[in-house]
């Protein structure tokens, strides 16, 4: 038995090295039967990926899974090849990513470990019906130096190429938060460079040692090696690592102006075109390193960013064709930024956050540069396109019944505008279905008041910049939006609410209008915005929570602005902006917060903001009062204290007429119900208190008008 650690919850999963190799065997008798026999061995990298991210890529390394051990040494190892004008990269490619299968029998056992992957590929040879070249296990088995692997030592260039690159990511894989430099030959120090999580060490002789962010303590060599009861890693005294003497080259990539680009329409057709087109500028970047170099050079794609491992030689050419292929999927409506950069082989294992750190940098530092774009004139209203109002118009193009004037850009979206409706959709698409209901194609669709709501999530570039491993800054790219994925699809399919009826149709009263790794767009109809915002914030506290103590791991900080349907919606996606600013800043100022939201209602300039779980108990009272739309009892009688003058005399009148319908017993009983007061007199004393009170006044006033 073998454990993994989740890197973001830090809970222990025990792994059975025989159910894993149970499992790899059976993915690939199903496979068989869906493929052809010369396209199996294609498929094989496919199951790879499936089953071996449940493995740990060591017993010294609970946190790295094999399959992105497999894979960064795939990534390097062919881009070497491709450096070097190997004939077969894809041969490199292959040989790398299998040179490690003989752990899914033997994790942890040297050499034992190569001479299982002999036997693994010639077993998955046989049970596909089809012969594996044995030059590419003779590849795959021969990446160790050293006098415990002698007869099993790289012989060709190739051979080589994958020990060094194996290298590499080994010694990647095994460093962690805990530092340990040595001092001499019988002292080192041990460093915590963990922001996030506090460590407890556990020394050979049972002292335990407290250790938070840049916390260090000098231990003698006998005192290793040393438990990291965080991971329950072992971690021995270090040893003197010799890396290749090459380098490998980092490509990163940041697609700009993405939330301006998706809400720049009124029309939503459009804007959800927009948010496809995005995802479809990222996918067919991802698509230029698969095929340029190999999919496994990808190390973290999504929410507009793209980082991967490119041959030096190439790396020009392909970040001319990122940028162009951006432009191009886009209508030229998004930019991309693209550096590349060589660095030391032993700076990739070593130093890797500062690595990507310098890449950010310099593509931050293009983006304040100005770029030459076409001259600005002063355009005729005939002129201009008809649907995003900011570029001019250069052909027409048929919306429905109407022949608009169409800039380049939204022809784009026009044109992809159908297969928007279909594509990276399925949640909401799901949802749909098991409520009977339609996904809106109109604003009115939604409601007559909408709330447009943006999210994002709080220090996600400190988790990401502290990655000490590529291996590491995979895992969690992978793990953040899968477990984003899970919270969101948990809050829309458990909120409770009515469906929007617009001509005898019955609509989802919210969609999903983008979502890319922890950024999230969603649009609601306003009665619900309140209650599907907290509830998505709790849900990713929930599903990202320290498992020890309950601190949040991930959290959100969400802006929405509400408005009438008929308001722009890039109008509406500014002002939201401007509250998630808020909401962060409010999230900042406070200690052990889950999550923040500030909203604003257009027509008012005032900004409420929230921060949970401090601010829970005014929030119910808004929420409470958003619910009170589908009481027409209460609905008129919150309209009505809204209308009225708020001076003395008004204040004493309306009182003494509200107790006097408390006293008939009439319309209040429905508003002691809807208050879950146990009498009318304590509903009148509530809306009074409402009234009386400024602060609550003024933001239920500015709510309510978007509610009713």
């Amino acid at each position: 038995m073998v454990h993994i650690v989740d890197w973001f919850t830090k809970k222990r999963i025990d792994i059975n090295l025989k159910d894993i190799e149970i499992k790899f065997f059976q993915e690939l008798s199903e496979m068989k039967e869906k493929y052809v026999k010369e396209q199996r061995i294609g498929v094989l990298p496919q199951i790879i990926e499936k089953v071996l991210k449940e493995l740990p890529a060591d017993t010294r390394a609970p946190q790295t899974t094999l399959y992105h051990h497999l894979k960064m040494t795939a990534a390097i190892a062919t881009s070497w090849a491709i450096e070097d004008y190997c004939e077969k990269p894809e041969f490199v490619r292959y040989a790398a990513l299998f040179h490690d299968l003989g752990k899914i029998r033997a994790l942890g056992k040297g050499r034992e470990h190569i001479e299982e992957t002999e036997k693994i590929l010639k077993d998955i040879g046989k049970n596909l019906g089809i012969e594996i070249d044995p030059t590419l296990i003779e590849a795959a088995k021969r990446h160790h130096r050293g006098d415990g692997y002698r007869g099993l030592e790289p012989k060709t260039h190739i051979q080589s190429i994958i020990a060094e690159a194996d290298s590499i990511a080994s010694g990647a894989d095994r460093r962690y938060e805990i530092e340990i430099v040595k001092i001499d030959s019988n002292r080192a120090e041990v460093r915590c460079s963990d922001r996030i999580y506090p460590h407890e060490l556990v020394t050979k002789s049972g002292k335990r040692i407290a250790l938070k962010w840049n916390a260090h303590v000098e231990l003698w060599k006998d005192e290793f090696p040393v438990i990291d009861t965080l991971y329950g890693t072992e971690i021995s005294f270090p040893r003197y690592y010799t890396y290749p003497q090459r380098t490998v080259t980092l490509l990163a990539m940041d697609i700009s102006g993405i939330q301006r680009y998706i809400g720049e329409s009124k029309l939503l057709k459009l804007v959800r075109s927009g948010s496809y087109l995005v995802k479809k500028a990222l996918n067919e970047a991802k698509r230029v390193i698969e095929t340029n170099v190999c999919p496994e050079a990808v190390i973290y794609a999504g929410g507009g960013n793209l980082l991967a491992v490119v041959p030096r030689n190439t790396g020009g050419e392909i970040k001319d064709k990122l940028i162009n292929t951006v432009s191009e999927v886009t209508g030229g409506g998004l930019k991309a930024y693209v550096v590349y950069k060589e660095f030391s082989a032993g700076d990739i294992a070593t130093k890797f956050s500062t690595c990507v750190s310098e890449m950010w940098r310099v593509i931050e530092t293009k983006k304040q540069k100005p770029y030459e774009k076409e001259e600005i004139r002063v355009l005729r209203s005939n002129e201009v396109c008809h649907l995003c109002r900011n570029r001019r118009g250069i052909e027409e193009k048929l919306l429905g019944d109407e022949t608009i004037n169409a800039c380049y850009v939204c022809s784009r979206k026009i044109e992809e505008s159908e297969k928007a409706k279909h594509e990276e959709r399925q949640i909401i698409e799901e949802i749909a279905r098991k409520r009977g209901a339609k996904i809106p194609k109109e604003m009115d669709h939604i409601g007559s008041h909408i709330a447009l709501m943006v999210f994002d999530g709080n220090g996600i570039g400190r988790i990401f910049l502290q990655s000490v491993t590529p291996e590491e800054f995979a895992v969690k790219s992978e793990g953040l939006k899968e477990r984003v994925r899970k919270a969101l699809k948990r809050t829309l399919v458990s909120l409770e609410y009515d469906v929007t009826k617009v001509d005898d149709e019955e609509y989802l009263p919210y969609d999903l209008l983008y979502f890319g790794g922890d950024d999230i767009m969603l649009i609601a109809r306003s009665d619900i915005a309140l209650t599907l915002a907290k509830k998505l914030i709790h849900e990713i506290y929930n599903e990202f929570k320290f498992h020890e103590d309950g601190r949040p791991v991930v959290t959100l900080s969400g802006g929405i602005a509400f408005g009438r349907c008929t308001v722009p919606i890039y109008f509406l996606i500014n002002r939201a902006k401007e509250m998630e600013t808020i909401a962060k800043r409010k999230y900042r100022d406070s200690e052990n917060s889950i999550g923040s939201l500030a909203y604003t209602v257009v027509g008012y300039e005032s900004a409420y903001p929230f921060v949970f779980p401090y601010d829970d108990t005014s929030f119910a009272y808004i929420e409470k009062i958003a619910s009170f739309k589908k009481h027409s009892n209460m609905s008129s009688i919150i309209s009505e204290v809204m209308s009225l003058d708020r001076n003395i005399a008004t204040k004493l009148n309306y009182t003494k007429y509200l107790y006097a319908r408390a006293g008939a017993r009439d319309i209040l009983k429905g508003v002691a119900k809807a208050l879950d007061k146990d009498n009318e007199i304590e509903a009148v004393e509530w809306l009074v208190d409402l009234w009386q009170d400024d602060e609550k006044y003024n933001m239920i006033k500015a709510l309510w008008s978007v509610i009713k």
